[in-house]
């Protein structure tokens, strides 16, 4: 009976330490688990809104371009001046709208143009009054006095982005209409208007945990994509995010279980974009876990109802139990550590570990020598919008499963680490294959899979690295194709870093620096470097890029706006550069070849520097006596030829010819006979050390001044002091 009780007691004992220890590593599971997929759903998320951010300010950024090119255009500039409709101009800027829209068509844009003091809009298709135009658009009450506010100078924000949202409205065939008020330097008033498809600017969200995005400015929300409008309108007004002024990168509130990301507009202030989600809910996983967690608790407890007896009534068995457990837990740290380990090389992409922490990582997981390179290869599935209607998510998830399968067996003997990013994105971390061996086995991987389903899948092959430290890059440079990917029509499955180099390159080449330069050579009448930056914006775009006909028509464009930029500097009318009637952009556009092309960019900007140096010539008498002062003014300093053409803003070849016809002799010689003069002049009056003589006309070397003085008096310096004392 006592030994009953105590088998009791000791099984009573068991369980509960069972039980307890069965919760608290399910629970401690559990936490870290929700940690860090809220970590990385995080991350994605906030990813993800920038990528929204960043296009769609790219949208924005192409419209104020558009508006500020059209400022300048003479057909513009003369309608803002007309005071009686010209239906013939009217007709003239409506085709020029229309080529400027046909140029961005990609972008999906409506182009209108209005008078300040009149109700008629031109746009690139048609005409019409203002009231049908903006019924055209969809216009609310509440749009019209926000454009008269605007119009009357009662805000003070210098861009007008039209606010369309209602939470009571459908949201498909909307626009986002940006206006813009702008002064011509003819004096007139042009209102433009710039309208993109709402659907265009703001992303389509599933309802897996994508509560709603939105964009924000300081009135109110502008447009929004949500399967719970109120849901998202409430947390965004009661978080006050349209008062927050400042411009921040990225940011996110917690709000119970929703997380608000938002990140401000590079290009309009006072804008914002946000993006409410769900926190990761671990309701499945949770039954999952609960589950498992019983299962393993009645194991132990059937495994303590059976071993216990034994254990009491022999106590020479006790080494199976033991041997058995200690299996167990052997079992459940080696899964724990393969999740650590996944974490790992997820670390190593994205960059968060030392050179330190990597080594030591990899000792902690037994990795040992590993074979280089190491390359890092990206596989993602087709994100169009026929996959969700041609396959069914549990098919996706079987497709993902065989291409899984593939990779294994495909790089079985090689080895390798596979780690799934998303629902559609693989990365590969392959060790001591070379990307000519790489390329050959993805393309059968991706062949093999296209052949069993008809989805694309694409392949991006990074640059190996030459130890572990080097992943981030080798991923880093995957990403970088995958983005050039996305920007080229040219549709290739697996591309390498050596292969991209043939790939269109579809955006022209057109720094602000280089802009910059070729302003600062045509207004200084610096030919030869005009024509040398010239040379190398042609060859790169013309030659190199292989440009479709659009970019080139947005680079001439680009150009176009450069030289009336250099012409309003120079306060010159474009009428007297050019025969009356001429417009860059057209004359430019009209090129039969690239050769023929390059040349009239050239003939474009030689004609404005020779236009300028031709107004110079009668003043050039009274210009080169003023740079004689300049030099009698300056001539103990350490002057250059380049000093006096930037003091008068002119290129040093024609400031070299001005000063040799005013003189006969070049800048240097004239420059070092008046020191001589001066020199002179100072030793006629003082006693002075040859060094401080040097020094007070300009030159820091007394051996090269002594060289200087002797080459047009004939005698030295100290010589030439006796004989003055003499005297």
């Amino acid at each position: 009976m006592k030994r009953r009780k105590f088998l009791f007691k000791i099984f009573y004992a068991y369980t509960a330490i069972v039980l307890l220890y069965t919760f608290v590593a399910t629970g401690v599971f559990f936490q870290k688990t929700n940690q860090f997929m809220n970590y990385q759903l995080l991350n994605s998320h906030k990813e993800f809104l920038q990528q929204v951010r960043d296009k769609s300010d790219t949208q924005m950024s192409v419209a104020l371009n558009i508006v500020q090119q059209l400022k300048w255009n003479p057909k513009i500039m003369k309608y803002s001046q007309d005071n009686e409709k010209n239906f013939y101009e009217i007709t003239k800027l409506s085709e020029d709208l229309a080529t400027t829209v046909n140029s961005f068509s990609n972008y999906g844009l409506i182009l209108g143009v209005q008078k300040a003091t009149d109700n008629f809009i031109i746009t690139s298709q048609f005409t019409d009054v203002e009231d049908h135009y903006f019924q055209t658009l969809g216009w609310s009450p509440t749009n019209y006095l926000e454009r008269e506010a605007y119009l009357s100078n009662k805000t003070k924000y210098p861009i007008l982005l039209v606010h369309h949202y209602q939470n009571n409205t459908n949201t498909s065939n909307r626009y986002i209409t940006l206006v813009k008020k702008e002064v011509t330097s003819a004096g007139g008033e042009i209102i433009f208007y710039i309208s993109f498809y709402e659907n265009m600017m703001i992303p389509k969200l599933d309802t897996n945990g994508q509560r709603g995005f939105a964009v924000l400015d300081a009135n109110g929300i502008v447009t929004m994509s949500s399967s719970d409008p109120l849901s998202v309108e409430s947390a965004i007004l009661e978080e006050k995010l349209m008062e927050m002024k400042s411009s921040f990168e990225y940011r996110n509130i917690k709000r119970g279980q929703q997380v608000i990301h938002f990140v401000s507009s590079l290009v309009l202030p006072d804008t914002k974009y946000v993006y409410v989600t769900d926190m990761h809910s671990l309701q499945e996983q949770v039954a999952a876990l609960l589950g498992d967690s019983m299962l393993i608790f009645l194991i132990l407890l059937l495994l303590g109802a059976i071993i216990l007896p034994i254990v009491s009534i022999s106590t020479y068995r006790p080494y199976s139990t033991i041997v058995q457990a200690n299996e167990k837990l052997l079992e459940i740290a080696e899964k724990s550590k393969l999740s650590l380990k996944e974490k790992y090389w997820r670390d190593l992409l994205f960059g968060y570990m030392s050179s330190d922490q990597i080594e030591q990582r990899s000792k902690e997981f037994s990795m040992g020598r590993i074979e280089l390179p190491v390359t890092v290869v990206i596989l993602e599935l087709s994100q169009n919008e026929d996959r969700a209607e041609q396959f069914s998510r549990e098919g996706i998830r079987k497709m993902i499963a065989q291409l899984q399968i593939m990779i294994k067996e495909s790089l079985s003997g090689a080895e390798h680490e596979l780690l799934e990013m998303d629902s559609s994105r693989f990365t590969i971390i392959t060790f001591g294959l070379h990307t000519e061996e790489l390329e050959v086995v993805i393309k059968q991987i991706v062949s093999s899979f296209q052949q069993l389903v008809h989805l694309d899948l694409t392949a991006l092959i990074g640059k190996p690295a030459r130890s572990l430290s080097g992943v981030q890059e080798s991923y880093q440079a995957a990403l970088e194709l995958l983005e050039l990917r996305y920007m080229t029509t040219v549709h290739q499955p697996v591309l390498t870093v050596e292969s991209i180099g043939s790939i269109t390159d579809t955006s022209y080449y057109y720094p602000l620096d280089m802009e910059r330069e070729l302003i600062s050579c045509v207004v200084r009448g610096r030919q030869d470097q005009a024509i040398s930056l010239m040379k190398q914006l042609t060859q790169e775009n013309l030659f190199k890029r292989n440009l479709t006909k659009s970019r080139i028509s947005e680079l001439l464009f680009a150009l176009a706006a450069t030289a009336n930029r250099i012409l309003q500097q120079l306060k010159r009318d474009p009428n007297d550069v050019f025969v009356k009637g001429y417009n860059i952009y057209t004359e430019l556009s009209a090129y039969e070849s690239h050769q023929q092309l390059e040349m009239k960019i050239e003939d474009v900007f030689c004609r404005i520097i020779n236009y300028q140096c031709e107004l110079l010539k009668p003043d050039e008498p009274v210009l080169a006596d003023q740079m004689l002062a300049f030099i009698h003014e300056n001539y103990h300093k350490d002057l250059s030829l380049n000093d006096v053409a930037t003091h008068f803003k002119l290129s040093e070849g024609y400031t070299g010819r001005l000063f040799k016809d005013r003189t006969g002799e070049n800048f240097k010689s004239y420059l070092n006979m008046y020191r001589v003069q001066v020199a002179k002049k100072l030793l006629d009056e003082n006693n002075i050390k040859i060094d401080d003589l040097a020094k007070m006309v300009g030159c820091n070397n007394a051996i090269t001044f002594t060289r200087m003085f002797k080459k047009y008096e004939g005698i030295s310096p100290s010589q030439y002091g006796k004989q003055s004392a003499g005297g």
